[in-house]
């Protein structure tokens, strides 16, 4: 059983290593995938990750270095990304089924607005912001919510609130959605994530 975490522009930070270890002590085997071939950075803002990121990888060199760690899996993985992360799993998806992924849980996912056509074949669980500054997102939660095997929540916090490390984080939601990331029991059953990562969230997008 595996566990792959795929980072947003910050890459590997002490705060999601702490993330890997809680998935690990749950009895599964969690692999971190970061923009930056596992060298940590000391990003002094989210403006300096950012061109860091599209300087050093850039969203198709993420999307194919998710397919490439993916394809060479030995078994199925449940993968679950932030911001850029999860934009990369989801269009990786465009090329992937479920002898890849068992599921995807992405939180944030901005640049999904660019891959709407993407049709997963394994359930998906993206949890999204209060608002984006950039794009209308409520249009792209209604255009994803006619897609099958998927699952839309909506929360009061901002793009980024997981991170310790971005100046969306919120403490106490951050810990509630890692507490069910490092659940061995929602990690094997797909449907009881989307469950409570529904629950989590204060809007639904019913379908």
């Amino acid at each position: 059983m595996k566990v792959t975490l795929i980072t947003d522009i910050f890459g590997v930070t002490d705060h999601l290593l702490q993330i890997q270890q809680g998935i690990a002590g749950a009895g599964w085997v969690c692999e971190v995938l970061d923009p930056y071939c596992g060298v940590e950075r000391q990003f002094t803002s989210e403006s300096v990750a950012y061109e860091s990121f599209i300087a050093e990888c850039g969203h198709k060199k993420y999307c194919d270095l998710v397919i490439s760690n993916l394809e060479a899996a030995d078994c199925p993985c449940v993968v679950i990304g932030f911001s850029a992360g999860a934009s990369a799993a989801w269009k990786a998806l465009d090329r992937i089924g479920s002898d890849v992924v068992s599921q995807l849980i992405g939180f944030y996912p901005s640049q999904i607005r660019h891959h709407l056509a993407v049709n997963p074949s394994v359930p998906v669980s993206l949890v999204f912001p209060a608002f984006e500054a950039h794009f209308d997102l409520d249009a792209v939660m209604v255009s994803l919510a006619k897609k099958s095997l998927l699952m839309l929540s909506q929360t009061q916090y901002e793009h980024g609130f997981i991170n310790f490390y971005s100046s969306a984080y919120h403490k106490l939601a951050s810990s509630q959605y890692i507490d069910l990331l490092c659940n061995p029991k929602l990690l094997k059953d797909p449907t009881s994530m989307q469950v409570e990562l529904a629950r989590l969230s204060n809007k639904i997008l019913d379908r």
